[in-house]
């Protein structure tokens, strides 16, 4: 194979009118070659399973290919021709020079012999030495003849015996002269020894070098001989030239392709926009506006299409379809003027509309609503940009920008920067092909006369001219550009026209770092700058995406006043302005019926959004479904979350390829880099922008404690770990199973792993096949310490014992304390509302009251314990109902032990109720009220500290084990008497104390 590189590095490298001898020590090469030449004689099915087998297949097509591009005999200068028989005579001569006796069989020069073999089996002289035989004996290697060399009309190819030479270009085998000569085989030696060389650089940097490179070859051959020799394997390489040829045709699209094609001039990168959010859809031209819900949504044109046959007269609907033309997008006049026509400055059907797509919303629209938006954020703009001028009017005139007349150098730099980026060469679509050209004068940034001069041209509106007076600073950067509406065109658009999606320039923001480094140098407040360039930027993002929000808002008031049109079952007609003649009052009136009432979603995520206050009622199902579209999403992120969480159960990830998942720990990410570092799970292995993958990935990342950077209203139903819990779950992930064996004592099996039911922990492999595996899986190796776990282990650990299911259940728990029996299914719009009744008259009898009283305290039991969970508080209501029990036996019959009777309560007269309030409590005999029977009771006496201790009914806790699943989980009984070492040994200082104590007053008395 490295001699048939050869070749085709001759080919590409000497002129194709200049003869060439070749050497080289490999007769496959040599043969390929001349079989090659001599294609013509052989089938396609010979030349396909004979010639080119044993050779890699795409390097012989790309030498046949060279090898076509051949000049002919005719086409030869008289020069070539000599010079090629030079080299013929020079071989001739070189293989009668002192001919030897040959010991192996000549190679037959003919085009029909297909015979080769490899020199490497049999030119080794310590493989002959190995086998005791003089390797004279079998082969002599300082050998030539004419059976060894090829005249093929433009070049010759020579075959020589390798390792005639030692490294040093020395004769290997003494008294022995190299033939043809020291000259050809000296240059076979140096390809020897550089060969030798690449191999010793391989081995050594095989570990941290990707690709190898060698010269590029033909466009044609782009992918097979682009320049590198990959170690990942074809399928790598293959991988990469799709995404690029993916990125290369992007580019060709007018709108899809814009950010890739002025990639280079935008200061945002891919990372920072965003998987999933606002400014990524705008960038990449997909945010909503009106062409795009037409292209999402095609019955919306059927809709625009009735909306505007009914509101004309009677007459003209007469000669207008019921239905719209098929081709109406061949009709300029239906498609421009009604169909995509801007529903928020004009109407429908009126010539003069422009076309509703997402640069006329958020540059030229004159809706009132989006001119609010786009002046709130030019007015956080020019603080923005004013902040920074002020900042370097400081440093360089000592005093604000408002005290001096001159400008800044950090302004006029940052001025001409944009004046000159937008004359930059930039690439253009065009015709499905890209170009790249460059504007001759600043179109975007003008000067308030040329302003002027267009506003009264007519080419801008009157709004512009007043938005550079009002934002001077913003308009001299190019973040308000003043090119007509006519003009603008996305394909051939520079980075100063987009600036409304968000995109800062990079020139612009390169300026801005530049100056803060000088800070930096001259030992200023950098940071305090570094704060207002951020801020600017942010400026810049959020004016687009306020604009896009107040799009959405309009957006959906058309679309619901245009939901009621375009339904073949219940079509709506509009009332005619006109006076209807004869003909048309004969005519019957489809009568307009109200749509049908829809339903609420009553599944758990409405439920618990709406516990939290977020939503202000459950959103509406979806269509011939009981749920609404967001539940149902959510149902289908659960089902990811479990099929994700089995994957990690049962495969074995690698520690290296795990490893860089622990740096996210303490640093966000995204969630494109987190699927990445797990795409060995089959479910991450596509990629594919699936939704309810991204957000199954969010719960996963929350479940390993990995931190993902936030987006709009991603912790709603599971927020992250704190960060003392995320370290404890960490630390219990290396902990194996210590529970003794017993039959009662069982598992969870998931492939090569083993939980146990009691701990949670990983049961350890009963056989670990050597000390430096992983005793869980007995497959990787142990991660940083011997006999730990794998990472892979550590991952399934932290999975099982805190999984998504049991975290959404409890918060099901907390936020729903009504089960779902007191859910129904309602189809109102609004919550059924419990109306409030006053009893006529109150009981009065003591029985009925403490009956009364009873069921109040059960009733607050009741809610109080339908909050939490049962585990949760299991003994505080235990003591809450002993307590309950003690007060209704104690207070509940005896009418005595109360304060004032019942019928104090119900006085009819003021004097009445004052006489109640001033009655004296009843008074008790002095003693210790015993509050518990005293069945429940024992005394424990202790004669040095003279202290009696009440133990209660119920037995005392354990303490809490930090490492258990659960820490609100069932605490084991032990003894009623049981005291712990702790508390003996302080009994036993106390007492030792006192004893002392005693002793000594003991002494003092006698004395």
């Amino acid at each position: 194979m490295a001699e048939s590189f050869g070749f085709i590095l001759g080919e590409y490298t000497i002129p194709a009118d200049q003869p060439v001898i070749y050497i080289t020590d490999s007769n496959n090469a040599r043969t390929l070659q001349r079989n090659l030449k001599n294609s013509s004689s052989f089938t396609h099915r010979k030349l396909v399973r004979t010639v080119k087998q044993g050779i890699d297949y795409s390097i012989a097509n790309h030498l046949e290919h060279l090898t076509s591009k051949w000049p002919r005999e005719d086409q030869e200068t008289t020069q070539a021709k000599q010079t090629y028989q030079q080299g013929v005579d020079t071989c001739k001569r070189w293989s009668t020079q002192q001919p030897l006796q040959k010991t192996v069989a000549a190679d037959d020069k003919s085009q029909h012999s297909l015979t080769s073999w490899d020199d490497r089996s049999d030119s080794s002289s310590e493989s002959n030495a190995s086998t005791g035989l003089n390797p004279l004996e079998k082969k002599n290697r300082y050998y030539f003849d004419a059976s060894m060399y090829d005249n093929l009309g433009r070049i010759t190819v020579i075959k020589v015996f390798s390792h005639q030479l030692n490294t040093d270009c020395t004769i290997k085998i003494p008294n022995k002269h190299p033939r043809p000569n020291l000259f050809v085989v000296s240059a076979n030696q140096f390809a020897d020894n550089a060969a030798t060389q690449a191999r010793l650089l391989s081995r050594t940097l095989a570990s941290n070098i990707d690709t190898l490179s060698y010269p590029a070859f033909s466009p044609r051959w782009c992918f097979s001989f682009e320049g590198k020799i990959t170690n990942k394997g074809a399928t790598k390489v293959l991988q990469e030239r799709m995404d690029l040829e993916l990125l290369l045709r992007q580019q060709l699209r007018k709108k899809q392709g814009l950010f890739n094609r002025l990639a280079s001039f935008s200061g945002l990168r891919m990372e920072q926009i965003g998987d999933e959010s606002l400014l990524r859809n705008m960038i990449k031209f997909t945010a909503p506006c009106w062409t795009r819900c037409i292209y999402r949504h095609p019955p919306i044109v059927h809709q625009i299409w009735e909306y505007w046959r009914n509101r004309q007269s009677a007459t003209d609907r007469e000669n207008i379809p019921i239905d719209i033309p098929k081709n109406w997008k061949d009709i300029p006049l239906i498609r421009d003027h009604l169909i995509k026509a801007c529903p928020f400055c004009g109407s429908f059907g009126v010539e003069g509309n422009k076309i509703g797509n997402l640069e006329h919303l958020h540059l030229y629209c004159p809706n009132i609503y989006l001119q609010k938006a786009r002046d709130l954020g030019n007015q956080n703009l020019e603080k923005a940009i004013y902040d920074v001028y002020n900042f370097a009017a400081k440093i360089q005139y000592n005093c604000s920008q408002e005290n001096t007349t001159r400008t800044t150098a950090l302004q006029e730099i940052m001025e001409q920067v944009a004046r000159e980026t937008e004359l930059q060469e930039r690439p253009v679509a065009r015709s499905s092909e890209l170009s790249y050209e460059t504007r001759t004068s600043n179109k975007a940034i003008l000067s308030k006369t040329a302003i002027q001069i267009k506003t009264l041209l007519g080419q801008l509106p009157a709004s512009k001219l007043a938005e550079y007076d009002t934002y001077p600073l913003t308009a001299k950067l190019g973040f308000i550009i003043f090119m007509p509406e006519a003009e603008y065109d996305v394909a051939s658009a520079t980075i100063t026209d987009v600036g409304f999606l968000g995109i800062f320039p990079k020139p612009i923001l390169g300026e801005l770092r530049r100056y803060a480094r000088e800070l930096k140098n001259l030992n200023q407040d950098y940071e305090a700058f570094l704060v207002l360039t951020n801020t600017l930027v942010d400026a810049l993002i959020y004016r687009g995406a306020k604009v896009q929000k107040v799009i959405h808002i309009l957006l959906a008031k058309i679309k619901a006043t245009l939901q009621p049109f375009g339904k073949k079952e219940n079509p709506v007609v509009l009332p005619a302005n006109p006076t209807p003649d004869a003909s048309s009052s004969t005519r019957t009136q489809r009568q307009t019926t109200p749509p049908l009432a829809t339903r609420r979603c009553y599944a758990i995520k409405c439920r618990i959004l709406h516990s939290k206050g977020i939503i202000r009622s459950p959103m509406t199902c979806a269509a011939n479904r009981n749920i609404c579209s967001g539940c149902t999403n959510e149902h289908q992120k659960h089902k990811i979350v479990a099929r994700i969480e089995r994957e990690i159960f049962e495969n074995t990830i690698t520690n290296p390829s795990l490893a860089p998942l622990l740096a996210y720990r303490t640093q966000p990410t995204c969630i494109r880099i987190f699927r990445k570092l797990l795409q060995d799970l089959p479910t991450f292995a596509t990629k594919d922008r699936n939704d309810h993958k991204y957000g199954a990935a969010r719960y996963i990342a929350n479940t390993l404690g990995i931190l993902l950077l936030d987006t709009p209203n991603c912790n709603l139903l599971d927020q992250p770990l704190t960060t003392p819990h995320r370290n404890n779950n960490w630390r219990q992930a290396k902990m194996l199973c210590k529970c003794n064996s017993s039959p009662s004592h069982t598992s969870v099996d998931y492939g090569t792993r083993r939980f146990c039911s009691t701990c949670s922990f990983l049961i350890a492999h009963p056989s670990v096949s050597h000390i430096t595996k992983c005793p869980g899986c007995n497959t990787n190796d142990s991660w940083e310490v011997i006999g730990a776990s794998c990472l892979a282990c550590q991952l399934a650990t932290l999975i099982f014992r805190n999984p998504f299911d049991l975290r959404f259940q409890t918060l099901a728990a907390t936020e729903l304390p009504l089960s779902d029996s007191d859910v129904e299914s309602a189809d109102t719009y609004e919550w059924p509302r419990q109306q409030r009744r006053t009893p006529t008259s109150m009981p009065t009898n003591e029985p009925a009251l403490v009956r009364l009283r009873q069921l109040s305290i059960s009733k607050s039991f009741q809610e109080i314990a339908s909050r939490s969970s049962s585990a949760q508080t299991k003994y505080v209501f235990e003591n809450l109902g002993i307590l309950r029990t003690d007060l209704q036996n104690t207070f509940g019959t005896q009418t005595g032990s109360l304060k004032r009777d019942s019928t104090s309560q119900q006085s009819g007269s003021y004097h009445d109720t004052t006489g109640d309030e001033n009655l004296s409590p009843r008074t008790f005999k002095l003693g210790k009220k015993q509050l518990f029977s005293d069945k429940s009771q024992s005394t424990v006496s202790n004669a040095t500290t003279c202290s009696t201790l009440t133990a209660i009914s119920r037995l005392p806790l354990m303490p809490i084990d930090l490492n258990a699943r659960d820490h609100s989980a069932e605490q084991q009984p032990v003894m009623a008497n049981w005291t712990t070492k702790k508390q003996s040994r302080m009994n036993r200082i106390k007492a030792d104390k006192m004893k002392k104590k005693q002793e000594i007053l003991v002494e003092s008395h006698t004395t």
